[in-house]
C-alpha cells in the first residue's frame, strides 16, 4: 500500500524578490498540481458521462457502443443535415 499526506508549506515572496524553490519544494509544487488535474479530470468525465459522453477511457468496444443513426441525430440536431 502506498500512503500520501498533503503538508501544508507556506513561503512568501515580497513583490519583485526573486523566486527560488528548492528540489523539495518543486517536486511538491508538481505532485500538488498532478493531483489538482487528477481530480478535475475525474470530475470533468463523471459531467460527461452524466451529460452522455463517452471518453476513450471507457474502452468500450464497437459491439457494446449504441449505434448512431444519422436521420435521428439530425432531428435532434446533434449533426448537420445534407
Amino acid at each position: 500500500m502506498v500512503e500520501m499526506s498533503f503538508v501544508e508549506h507556506i513561503r512568501r515572496f515580497p513583490l519583485g524578490q526573486r523566486i527560488e524553490l528548492t528540489h523539495f519544494e518543486l517536486y511538491s509544487l508538481i505532485v500538488t498540481l498532478w493531483s489538482f488535474a487528477t481530480s478535475c479530470s475525474q470530475e470533468i468525465e463523471k459531467i460527461g458521462r452524466a451529460q452522455g459522453l463517452v471518453f476513450s477511457s471507457d474502452k468500450q468496444s464497437p459491439e457494446t457502443m449504441a449505434p448512431i443513426v444519422p436521420e435521428k441525430a439530425a432531428a435532434n440536431g446533434d449533426v448537420p443535415s445534407a
